[in-house]
């Protein structure tokens, strides 16, 4: 599991979001990890699954011609609160991704997830995780969840555990088909699906 922590003066050792921030971003750069040098525990999977949802908008465009208007915020979305959401929402506070601020709200139904920009759907109790995708509005929506088989199953992008890591499995015929472009360097990390494919 990807590790990290920040070092004090003397030798004190604190983990903290930011560290944590600042790992997500390298780890979507490169494969390699920075983890080993350092002798401290390790970040829970949902943390991780955490960072990687803050960082995913940098790494995304939404087409302007899709249905969705240019929006004045980056919008984080989730049906009901859970280890990930709740990991991720301190890390929301005061930050801008392209000059916008990033945003926070609850959803009720597939249906309602319209002006969102990042959709997480959690794997275990999220009433959202059995409905079908196919409700969604008719806009750019990134959908992430760490449910098995989401990516083939048409979610954009799946947060597996592979090797006691979080590994983004990418589903790019979702993405394009919804009007999202996902960056080279995340596709190289990620493993790639298509939909239906088995």
């Amino acid at each position: 599991m990807f590790r990290y922590t920040h070092r004090y003066p003397g030798g004190r050792v604190r983990t903290t979001t930011r560290t944590l921030l600042i790992c997500m971003a390298l780890l979507t750069v490169t494969v390699a990890g920075v983890a080993d040098a350092f002798d401290d525990e390790p970040f829970a999977a949902h943390e991780i699954m955490a960072g990687y949802l803050f960082n995913f908008p940098n790494f995304v465009t939404w087409e302007t011609d899709a249905p969705q208007p240019t929006a004045a915020a980056i919008t984080f979305c989730s049906s009901t609160s859970n280890l990930v959401v709740d990991a991720l929402q301190p890390l929301l506070d005061g930050e801008l991704i392209d000059g916008k601020p990033l945003r926070y709200r609850t959803v009720s139904s597939l249906a309602a997830a319209g002006g969102c920009q990042v959709l997480f759907i959690e794997g275990g109790s999220d009433p959202l995780a059995t409905d079908n995708l196919g409700a969604l509005p008719d806009q750019p929506i990134l959908t992430v969840s760490n449910q098995a088989g989401f990516a083939r199953r048409g979610g954009m992008i799946e947060l597996a555990r592979k090797e006691n890591r979080i590994h983004p499995i990418i589903n790019v015929d979702a993405a394009r088909g919804a009007g999202i472009q996902i960056n080279s360097r995340l596709l190289r990390l990620a493993t790639i699906v298509r939909t239906g494919a088995q």
